[in-house]
């Protein structure tokens, strides 16, 4: 189908009304589960193929969180599409006011290879809960799953309600071109300033949600042992291609031999002998060329060892000697991890400022004192405390970035209200009339001044 015709379909189909209902929802939500559990063992074994993804992490990091995004909005779908009364305010009396939440109508999803089964998921919840029609391209670097996604897709919804489409740059610039509601994209900043740009031409209100340089903060109170594993864990989970994922580390210099030496231990354990078998590889040669290239003014702590062939790259830390190292210019995406020093907090905490907002920072320490002291002086998407990556895994937090990182939240119920216009109603009874609005002002100029000066 051509995708005016598409658009255009959705467009008479959400017209139509047949999306409203929330009984309707709620049995989209219910089909959408149900095919996620019959082809449970399809999609681990989709994304084995498309990178190499092991299948705990697949079953966690892609299956759970994507069942507990449909589970949670359908048991709070009620609650959230239910009108939120406001006041009318002093100047409206008599009258009554409320929030009401409406679905955009035609949405596009443009999905990442990274996450290629959740990334699709968690939006196309929001977008069915709140009631809308959507176009969803998932990434071409992940054909498998993508394919996958699109058989199962096909199978439960009417192609007018929800429709897969494949294809690569050029069928997302001809997607960009058409008139959408509203877009959500995941992925990078450059090609995010590329569909924020192509939003604009209409006006289409969007979410992007794209990654950057997000940092972690050792500092030299932190519980050591703890902060090595969970580091260890977040930065390479999905072979280091998460966009939520520690980007470079900045350890306190008095604990750093002891951390860096706590990190090696707990990537050694982790990891097999040779290739392992519980290991993305990376997603493409180019980028793992361009992983390759921050090895060359870098000093290597910990690991190296490549294989193009298979695109096995090694969990690798290196010794960077400040922010203008080439692995500090961009976001990483990969099992890189630059590791700088510093001195005291407050120099720390100035150098990330430095940087565009990052999506997320992770700080480890046990001071609360100075645990309030980074999070209220570095700009961020969200912030975590003593950990990585977990808080993506919960509904009930919204994720998103800032500035660079992002525009805009989701999860939950932040998902619903990203893909819902608040459409605010006031309700006023014709019959009754305060006549001090209309002119000529002079005959209430007297009344209006005390009012003033008895309410403010």
């Amino acid at each position: 189908m051509e995708i005016n015709k598409l658009v255009q379909s959705q467009r008479d189909y959400f017209i139509a009304g047949r999306t409203r209902p929330l009984a309707f929802r709620k049995a989209a939500l219910i089909k959408l589960r149900r095919a996620i559990k019959d082809n449970q063992e399809r999609i681990v074994e989709a994304i084995k193929k498309d990178f190499g993804k092991p299948e705990f992490e697949t079953l966690t990091s892609e299956i759970l969180v994507s069942l507990q995004e449909i589970n949670y909005a359908k048991k709070n779908l009620g609650k959230w599409a239910r009108p939120d009364k406001a006041g009318g305010g002093l100047l409206n009396i008599p009258s009554s006011a409320h929030i009401q939440k409406e679905p955009y109508g035609v949405v596009l999803i443009m999905a990442p290879w990274n996450f290629p089964f959740f990334l699709v998921m968690a939006p196309l919840v929001g977008a069915i809960a709140a009631g809308n029609c959507a176009v969803v391209k998932p990434s071409e670097h992940s054909p498998h799953t993508t394919e996958l996604i699109m058989e199962m897709l096909d199978e439960i919804f009417d192609q007018s309600h929800i429709k897969v489409v494949q294809g690569d740059h050029e069928l997302g610039a001809s997607l960009l071109k058409q008139r959408f509601d509203f877009i959500f994209f995941t992925g990078s900043t450059m090609v995010g300033k590329m569909v924020m740009k192509s939003a604009a031409e209409s006006l289409t209100p969007l979410v992007l949600e794209l990654g950057g340089k997000s940092p972690c903060i050792v500092h030299y109170d932190a519980e050591l042992k703890a902060a090595a594993r969970r580091i260890a864990w977040g930065k390479f989970l999905n072979g280091g291609q998460t966009c939520i994922a520690p980007d470079y580390l900045l350890v306190h210099e008095d604990i750093k031999e002891e951390f860096v030496s706590l990190l090696k231990a707990n990537i050694r354990k982790f990891m097999h002998e040779g290739e392992a078998t519980e290991y993305s590889k990376v997603i493409h040669a180019s980028a793992f060329d361009r992983l390759e290239s921050y090895l060359e003014d870098s000093k290597l702590l910990h690991g190296g060892k490549t294989n193009k062939e298979t695109l096995f790259f090694e969990p690798t830390l290196i010794e960077v000697d400040g922010f203008e190292a080439s692995s500090m210019q961009d976001e990483i995406f990969g099992p890189v991890l630059p590791i700088l020093t510093y001195k005291n907090l407050e120099g720390a905490i100035d150098k990330v400022r430095k940087l565009p907002k990052p999506m997320v920072v992770y700080y480890f320490g046990r001071s609360k004192r100075l645990q309030k002291i980074a999070l209220t002086n570095i700009p961020s998407g969200d912030f975590v405390i003593n950990d990585t990556i977990m808080h993506f895994t919960s509904p009930r937090i919204p994720v998103g970035g800032v500035g660079f990182s992002g525009i805009g939240k989701y999860h939950g119920k932040e998902s619903f209200r990203a893909f819902s216009h608040y459409k605010s109603v006031l309700k006023k009874p014709a019959r009754f009339e305060i006549p001090i609005r209309y002119r000529p002002y002079s005959n209430y100029m007297a009344l209006l001044k005390k009012l003033l000066r008895y309410l403010y």
